[in-house]
């Protein structure tokens, strides 16, 4: 499910949205803000068909500083902790066994491994397919919306 905004800025295509979040997050005013969206021959055929031609103003900016971006703030959180996990999590749990091969483990206590049989799947790749299934879950759940 995705969340539907109404506002200009909120109609404007994902990747300048995204842009515009960016430019926020890096401190840009909200002046050089307005004059550069307004510019954009994009956003210009937007407010003339959607907009009555009205210019985006610094209301539209706050209210988009209070909810669009907020929620795109949170979301870089997330994706941010999902990728510290998962590297903690891969650099963490990597480990020479006693024959000088390495593999995953979920103990953080030294493994002591007897020798891999030949026909036996090898640990570090099940292993890594259980870490991928999960980091999967993981960024499907990121990308679910926020319910207010």
């Amino acid at each position: 499910m995705n969340i539907i905004y109404r506002g200009k800025i909120g109609r404007l295509p994902a990747h300048l949205r995204e842009q515009l979040n960016q430019r926020l997050a890096d401190g840009e005013t909200g002046e050089t803000l307005l004059e550069w969206l307004n510019a954009l021959p994009a956003v210009q055929a937007i407010l003339h068909r959607q907009f009555d031609g009205h210019p985006i103003r610094q209301q539209n900016l706050s209210n988009w500083h209070l909810g669009g971006y907020q929620h795109w703030l949170q979301q870089q959180e997330r994706r941010q902790l999902i990728r510290q996990l998962a590297h903690d999590a891969l650099a963490g749990v990597m480990e020479l066994t006693p024959h000088g091969a390495t593999r995953l483990t979920m103990d953080p206590r030294p493994a002591t491994v007897p020798p891999p049989a030949g026909d036996q799947p090898n640990q570090q790749e099940t292993s890594l397919n259980v870490q991928e299934t999960r980091l999967n879950s993981q960024e499907t759940k990121l990308n679910q919306p926020i319910r207010a």
